[in-house]
């Protein structure tokens, strides 16, 4: 056994010398990278392919890098569909297409199985992908596509007093957005018209909203949570956590039925549907609870998908936990095809109750698996069947 892993490290780290790379700690440059993992049905991975089955088809519950031009700076995973924001401010996109998510223009596909650009017509600071659209902060506007209104952006409505320079962040979920504005508002915005969620003259400062598929959540600069448990009912008003989360909260993350907090200094707590939370045993949670086996990592960055979730630590490990895809199935938002999950980034599609880290990245066009002492995650989104991850390495 030790000769065995003895070996696997070695050649792991002669393809990290072939990419030259340096181990984490050097003074070198950092390079971003887009890797992703999960079902690559409709191409949502960017991967070149729209279906996991079959001779031929590579495996895809490893995190594999997505070739990119010029880098990535955000990145966002919808419900079938990804988002990315690269290094020059454009906009591209990959995935299922059917309601034109993955813009297009006029002229769109059902599928887009690598990254192709959306046309929007300014240079973009911030991207979010919803459960069928997408969305950019340009300069001069916040813009929307998909959703049912084709491959062609356009114009968000803001409220009068507001501009897209007064927006600083955007987030989205399931036939909704909610945009952070830079004096500490939130507003929430359906088809529907616009809602002044949290004003800034409230006297709170919003410093970051999470866009789960039917509940959101709002973070204050005190560390604050006030959660939207309906977020499609035509009128909306904020929870408190109550007396549940004592420590002020860096970080929150809503998912398809799950709700994530990481807390300054050292923990992270969980509640909502079991197949996500990490505790331990599958169940299910009405209260947040402390996830053990992410106590003592210094949790700086949360994320929740449908039924997965992900953590990154202040060192940048990358914990992956909940529905591998093996139970019931992959889900297709077009049709259920049965092609695996691979989520979780940890080499199969079996279900974690307790965060795993993840080992491994593959690269390159002959697929070199390069060892986490190599990379590490800087940030991760995760959608219904898939995760998109950004990840920074040395060059040596």
């Amino acid at each position: 056994m030790v000769a065995v892993t003895t070996t696997r490290t070695t050649r792991s780290a002669a393809a990290a010398s072939l990419l030259g790379w340096a181990r984490l700690g050097s003074t070198s440059t950092d390079i971003h990278y887009l890797v992703t993992c999960g079902n690559p049905d409709n191409g949502r991975l960017g991967l070149a392919e729209d279906e996991g089955e079959g001779e031929g088809v590579r495996d895809t519950s490893i995190p594999t890098h997505v070739p990119l031009e010029h880098g990535v700076r955000q990145v966002a995973a919808g419900g079938a569909h990804t988002v990315v924001l690269d290094s020059t401010g454009t906009v591209l996109a990959f995935g299922l297409n059917d309601e034109g998510q993955c813009g297009g223009g006029m002229d769109w596909m059902d599928t887009v199985v690598v990254p192709e650009e959306v046309l929007v017509p300014e240079e973009v600071r911030r991207v979010a992908a919803g459960h069928r659209d997408g969305y950019a902060i340009g300069s001069s506007a916040v813009w929307r596509w998909g959703g049912g209104s084709g491959g062609v952006p356009r114009v968000v409505p803001l409220p009068d007093g507001v501009g897209a320079g007064d927006v600083v962040d955007v987030v989205a979920g399931d036939g909704y957005s909610i945009l952070v504005t830079g004096d500490g508002g939130a507003l929430l915005y359906r088809e529907a018209g616009m809602v002044d969620l949290c004003p800034a003259s409230s006297g709170r400062k919003i410093v970051k909203a999470a866009a789960g598929h039917f509940h959101a959540a709002l973070l204050d600069d005190r560390g604050v949570v006030e959660l939207v448990p309906n977020v499609h009912r035509r009128e909306v008003a904020l929870e408190s956590l109550g007396e549940h989360i004592v420590h002020p909260v860096r970080d929150v993350a809503c998912g398809g039925g799950h709700t994530l907090v990481a807390l300054e200094g050292d923990g992270v707590m969980a509640w909502g549907q079991g197949d996500a939370l990490g505790v331990g045993d599958g169940e299910g949670r009405q209260v947040p609870t402390r996830i053990r086996g992410l106590d003592g990592a210094e949790v700086v960055r949360v994320a929740a998908g449908w039924k997965h979730s992900g953590a990154i630590d202040h060192a940048g490990r990358l914990y992956m936990w909940g529905w591998g895809g093996s139970q019931g199935g992959s889900i297709s938002l077009v049709e259920r095809r049965g092609s695996g999950g691979g989520q979780l980034g940890l080499g199969d599609d079996n279900d974690a109750w307790a965060p795993r880290v993840v080992e491994a990245i593959r690269m390159g066009g002959g697929g070199l698996e390069i060892p986490n002492e190599y990379w590490k995650a800087v940030d991760v989104s995760l959608g219904i069947n898939h995760s998109a991850v950004t990840v920074s390495t040395r060059r040596s």
